[in-house]
C-alpha cells in the first residue's frame, strides 16, 4: 500500500507531527477519529458517515455544473443544460423584441411621463 493510501493510527499522526510532516486527510468516517486527528495538527478536509462515503455537494447532485462530475457524486438532475436553454431562449427573445412585451412591463401615464421628463430635466415647478 502507498504512503498516500495508508490508514493511519494514532500513533502514526503523533510521528508525523513530531517530525513536523504535515498530512491532510480527505475522508474520514468516524468523527470521533477526525477530532482527535485535528488535536494532533492533522487538517481535516471532509468528515464523512460510514457508509456514506464523502460529504455531498448538492451542485454535484443536481448538475449544476457540466464541467467537473466528481466520481463520488451521482448526478440525479442535469441543471445545468436546463440553465443554458433556459437563458439561450431569453436573450433570444430580447434580440427578437420578443421580451419584454406588454404582459411583462409596467406603463405610466402620458401626463405623468411629461411630468417626470420636466422633473428630470429641471423645468418642473413645486
Amino acid at each position: 500500500m502507498s504512503e498516500s493510501k495508508k490508514k493511519l493510527s494514532i500513533p502514526d499522526l503523533k510521528d508525523r507531527k513530531k517530525r513536523k510532516e504535515k498530512t491532510t486527510l480527505v475522508d474520514v468516517g468516524d468523527f470521533l477519529m477526525a477530532q482527535r486527528a485535528e488535536r494532533g495538527g492533522v487538517d481535516i478536509v471532509g468528515v464523512g458517515i460510514p457508509g456514506y462515503g464523502p460529504a455531498l455537494n448538492g451542485a454535484d447532485l443536481i448538475g449544476a455544473f457540466d464541467n467537473f462530475k466528481p466520481k463520488f457524486s451521482k448526478r440525479y438532475g442535469n441543471v445545468a443544460e436546463v440553465a443554458v436553454d433556459v437563458f439561450s431562449e431569453f436573450v433570444k427573445e430580447v434580440k427578437e423584441e420578443k421580451f419584454p412585451d406588454t404582459d411583462h412591463s409596467y406603463s405610466i401615464p402620458h401626463e405623468e411621463a411629461a411630468n417626470l421628463q420636466a422633473a428630470l430635466s429641471g423645468k418642473h415647478s413645486r
